[in-house]
């Protein structure tokens, strides 16, 4: 309903789930620190949150779990999934993906219901780099995710069809997108993507219009963005602003102690 903001926060490598209220600007932790998560919304009746938590101490497991919105013992709903989730529009089923299991070298794009029972193969396919963030249209149809450097492309975005199984990749000679959201209408996709070039690490905001395949830029600016999600009127989007901040030390050609060294430009 767009009132609330869900929120992983990080405090000396254990992370909690934290809802800040947008009207009021209050915030309410719902799950304790714990191991790292990956993931996190809101199920489509907005009454549990669901996250990816880490089951290993590498943070290269990672398992589904479920919580109720103000809070309560979470439960684990799928386990070894490898990308977000994102759920049907009528609210029955969610969609993630395996990879490496059970055969090696190759990805799963799954359904299951949203307890985890009735787990459906959708597509397999050879792991050229694992997407990591997927979007369900609202019209049902499509599961949209990124393709990692697709041939004679820089970047591409796969669109899989419900209905027949199959994928229609779009391509883009100097973009590479890393995060993809339908909007409300299910005609585009908001975009986190990376310009080919020096800047190239600043990840920014734009939008693709199924229409024409056009990627435009939404946001251009020095900052890099991480992380997108739509409230559920398609009027707002939430993403984390992430900031690099450098110094640059001068110190004598022979070498000095590491208390005479200055910064003299950040």
């Amino acid at each position: 309903d767009g009132k609330y903001v869900l929120t992983v926060m990080n405090d000396k490598g254990l992370n909690s789930l934290w809802l800040r209220n947008v009207a009021t600007g209050s915030d309410t932790q719902i799950v304790a620190p714990s191991a790292t998560i990956a993931s996190v919304a809101f199920s489509p009746d907005g009454n549990y949150i669901y996250f990816r938590k880490a089951e290993n101490a590498i943070a290269s497991v990672f398992n589904i779990y479920r919580a109720p919105v103000l809070g309560g013992t979470p439960k684990t709903v799928e386990q070894d999934v490898d990308s977000t989730f994102t759920f049907s529009p009528d609210g029955r089923r969610m969609a993630y993906i395996r990879g490496n299991d059970p055969e090696v070298g190759k990805y799963r794009l799954l359904s299951a219901n949203l307890d985890g029972s009735d787990e459906k193969v959708l597509y397999i396919a050879p792991m050229k780099g694992l997407a990591r963030f997927l979007s369900w249209s609202s019209d049902g149809k499509k599961i949209a995710y990124p393709e990692f450097q697709p041939v004679g492309a820089f970047g591409g975005i796969n669109l899989f069809d419900i209905d027949s199984g199959k994928i229609q990749l779009l391509t883009f000679p100097d973009k590479a997108p890393t995060e993809v959201v339908f909007s409300a209408s299910g005609d585009g996709l908001f975009v986190i993507y990376r310009q080919k070039g020096p800047n190239f690490t600043r990840g920014q905001i734009g939008y693709l219009t199924l229409a024409d395949g056009q990627l435009r830029p939404i946001s251009r600016d020095t900052n890099s963005y991480a992380t997108l999600s739509l409230s559920a009127d398609g009027k707002t989007l939430a993403t984390v602003q992430q900031k690099a901040v450098s110094n640059f030390y001068v110190l004598p050609g022979q070498g000095s102690a590491a208390a005479d060294i200055n910064p003299i430009a950040s």
